[in-house]
């Protein structure tokens, strides 16, 4: 397999994984119990903008190196509505996972799961009292870690990865797309 085909693959099975996770916030924004909205990669103008036959503006653009999370919003886990930041990864590797995260800093380095933007987001939403998590589907299965765990662990193992036999003891496996486990 190539790289090019790696690479598309992955990307399908990201976009697939946070349009479930869409499916499972509508049914949470139904029922009151959390209101979660997908952050689009934000793009970058990089040319004139004209009209085209229709009327509509076109321009070129190409998608931003800096993203932040996957999801914000709010939840009312225990009756009580928290700030909320979700972001979706999926690793096809039966090696470790590479948080991104380096060890005694929460501010990520890149290169690896999570960017330094999406760590820092994530770490804000977490000392702000919210939910901050990482939904990973790996290894056959999907987890859902939290973000302060994933960095503790980073610390504990001084080490960025998280290893198949690890995931276990810093995430729930989730059974569904419920991640929020209010049924």
């Amino acid at each position: 397999m190539t790289a090019r085909t790696t690479g598309r693959a992955n990307r399908a099975q990201g976009l697939a994984l946070e349009d479930a996770r869409d499916a499972q916030h509508a049914i949470y924004a139904a029922r009151g119990i959390a209101h979660l909205t997908r952050i689009p990669t934000p793009v970058t103008v990089i040319g004139r903008t004209t009209l085209d036959a229709r009327g509509r503006a076109c321009f070129k653009a190409c998608f931003a190196a800096r993203t932040g999370v996957d999801f914000v919003g709010w939840a009312r886990p225990n009756g009580q509505v928290v700030p909320v930041a979700v972001e979706a990864k999926t690793h096809s590797g039966d090696d470790a996972w590479d948080s991104g995260l380096r060890p005694y800093y929460f501010d990520g380095v890149g290169g690896g799961g999570l960017t330094a933007e999406q760590a820092l987001q994530l770490r804000s939403y977490d000392h702000a009292g919210g939910i901050a998590v990482i939904i990973l589907r790996t290894w056959g299965e999907t987890w859902c870690i939290d973000y302060c765990d994933l960095a503790t662990h980073v610390d504990d193992v001084n080490r960025r990865t998280v290893r198949p036999t690890e995931v276990g003891d810093i995430g729930r496996r989730l059974v569904g797309v419920d991640w929020l486990e209010v049924g």
